[in-house]
């Protein structure tokens, strides 16, 4: 490969890569430079950048390497809308999946459902602003009834021979940034949820 090539190698898969890389791991993929060049070319692409009035660079993070914007730039990098995926153990995905589904419910009724406590699972999805108090349960105590949030349009679509999958896409309740997860799908019988099983639905 030419020095051109190598360069262009290199910037591509920095450009694209979620996390530093080190220069190890860049002559690995890359296939044909050294360790040392790797740095060479780093420093003569910075250069480039700095002459050309370019508003990223190839900066040493973590013992890796990774391309990044400018400081002075920020504020319009994050500007853009970016997704991000929340991630949910599956007792809490369970639960979730059981209020989106039978909503308005108290946790009485959603421990009636899974056959085990749920305060910490309602508790961390109460965190995450997924569900909310909706109400109260006319009974002793006036227990709390939950329900999704208000950022959380439920989608609901029949799936032949086993109930409903439900898809949900959840917006930050600050207006910045939405996230998705991924969908799940119920099988039940005529008044309580039989079983719960997540299928790669992305909504």
């Amino acid at each position: 490969m030419t020095k051109l090539e190598l360069k262009q190698a290199l910037e591509t898969i920095l450009f694209v890569a979620t996390h530093p890389l080190s220069p190890k791991q860049l002559t690995e993929l890359i296939g044909d430079c050294e360790t040392k060049e790797i740095r060479e070319l780093v420093a003569e692409l910075n250069l480039s950048y700095k002459k050309t009035n370019r508003i990223f660079r190839i900066d040493s993070v973590a013992d890796g390497l990774q391309m990044h914007t400018l400081p002075e730039y920020k504020k319009w990098a994050q500007s853009l809308e970016t997704v991000k995926v929340i991630k949910l153990s599956p007792a809490v995905m369970e639960t979730l999946a059981i209020i989106a589904y039978k909503q308005p419910l108290t946790r009485a009724g959603i421990e009636f459902i899974r056959g085990v406590d749920s305060s910490h699972t309602i508790r961390r999805l109460m965190q995450q602003k997924l569900v909310r108090i909706v109400g109260r349960e006319m009974l002793p105590g006036r227990p709390g009834l939950y329900g999704t949030t208000k950022g959380i349009p439920l989608i609901r679509q029949h799936v032949v021979g086993s109930g409903f999958a439900i898809g949900i896409k959840i917006k930050d309740e600050d207006g910045k940034s939405p996230f998705i997860i991924k969908g799940f799908q119920l099988g039940f019988t005529k008044i309580l949820l039989k079983k719960l099983c997540w299928d790669l639905l992305v909504y």
